[in-house]
């Protein structure tokens, strides 16, 4: 699936043929345009919620370029917090996780583009599809909203649900040794015998963080339970790269590092930054070296037979 912004000219006739009855049309859009959808209206909608709040339309692409969700989005540039709005998937395509995919695109696009630290949405409490498929993103309630939307002689509460950038994907401590090797051949790295590296994972901890079960970003640290402690390995996925993934990594780890200390205890932490990334690291108290005190860092590769 990809996201692009909404065309009038090319979109708007599928996104019509979607708001099949009053009902379905009101808990899409609360009736802020009329039913059935009209061209003049959604426009005028679209134009108004973008003057007001910044909105942006966008539509959600299958794999031959078809039409098959909408949503909008803003971002408030002073809370740092994301809003979508007008989520709506083709009706002939539910029920196959196409609206959880949607969401997920849309989130990961309001951590990276817009750089938003939390994404929030309004549902209305009786509509179980969307909540269950928001729940299923990461989303939960955060506050339950007063005066409840009137249709016809019903009364639809609304709820407010909120995802943070650290609710998108799951952090685990392990990971399996094929899948570390894929991950550094993806950034380019170095690859050795997959024996190999399960003996190093088994003797360090890991943190993982995953997108449905995929690793997309890894830190490791090795440490000799005295002073000396390495932090190796840490890997983010170049399409996964702008999100934050390998900061939320080194915070986690340094704070881990920073919970194993004792009282008259000190650590020595050592790492050896990728080109162009010392900058990155230097955020975590780390210096370049040579320093007026310390030499520069050096290692070596040793190589078995037959090891390219």
């Amino acid at each position: 699936m990809k996201i692009r912004e909404y065309s009038e000219i090319t979109d708007f006739a599928t996104i019509a043929s979607w708001s099949v009855d009053e009902r379905t049309h009101a808990l899409w859009c609360a009736n802020l345009t009329p039913f059935p959808l009209e061209i003049e209206g959604f426009t005028a909608l679209l134009e108004s919620f973008k003057s007001r709040f910044g909105d942006t339309p966008f539509v959600a692409l299958d794999d031959n370029g078809e039409v098959e969700g909408f949503f909008c989005y803003s971002m408030n540039e002073e809370t740092l917090e994301g809003m979508l709005k007008f989520v709506m998937v083709d009706p002939n395509r539910r029920g196959k996780g196409l609206g959880k995919e949607m969401i997920r695109e849309a989130v990961k696009y309001a951590f990276t583009a817009s750089k938003a630290q939390a994404v929030q949405l309004v549902v209305f409490a009786g509509n179980s599809r969307a909540e269950c498929c928001y729940k299923s993103v990461g989303f939960h309630e955060r506050q339950a909203i007063m005066n409840p939307f009137t249709y016809k002689d019903e009364q639809w509460p609304r709820r407010n649900m909120v995802i943070n950038k650290d609710d998108l994907y799951e952090m685990t401590n392990t990971i399996d040794p094929a899948d570390y090797m894929k991950m550094r051949e993806a950034v380019g790295w170095k690859t050795f015998a997959v024996e190999q590296a399960a003996e190093g994972l088994k003797n360090c901890y890991i943190w993982c963080i995953r997108d449905q079960g995929k690793p997309i970003a890894l830190g490791r640290i090795v440490w000799d339970h005295g002073y000396v402690i390495y932090i190796a390995d840490v890997i983010v996925l170049p399409e996964y790269q702008g999100q934050g993934l390998g900061r939320r990594i080194m915070e986690t780890m340094m704070a881990f590092i920073r919970s194993q200390l004792k009282p008259g205890y000190m650590f020595m932490i050592s790492l050896m930054s990728a080109v162009g990334k010392n900058e990155f690291y230097k955020k975590f108290g780390f210096v370049d070296r040579p320093t007026e005190r310390f030499g520069p860092g050096m290692h070596q590769w040793m190589m078995g037979e037959d090891s390219e």
